[in-house]
């Protein structure tokens, strides 16, 4: 498992408060967006929508055909950090928290 930052930091295996302090570190312009990777083509993705000041969670299962969005972009910063907890630890429950569309990539 390997949590990655816009703004370059990289953490491998990170605990859960480490994750936590990460996230709280996102910001509009240097750190919009993180990371946690389980592979390539598996990972969680969380950033800032610039418009409502809330975020997006986005995650992949194997190949970008199965690549999801939440339907929310206002989603508080507490909710993401959980999620990507429960991810780390291999936990699913996090995906019956939130609505998903599958993302469309052209």
């Amino acid at each position: 498992m390997d949590l990655q930052l816009a703004n370059g930091t990289d953490i491998l295996n990170p605990s859960p408060e480490q994750i936590r302090e990460a996230l709280q570190a996102l910001d509009e312009f240097e750190n919009p967006f993180a990371l946690l990777n389980k592979s390539h083509y598996t990972y969680m993705q969380a950033s800032i929508d610039f418009s409502t000041q809330g975020h997006v969670l986005e995650y992949q299962e194997n190949s970008i055909g199965r690549h999801y969005q939440s339907n929310d972009n206002r989603i508080p910063i507490e909710s993401i950090i959980q999620a990507f907890q429960m991810y780390a630890v291999g936990d699913d429950s996090w995906k019956n928290q939130f609505a998903w569309q599958k993302k469309m990539h052209f």
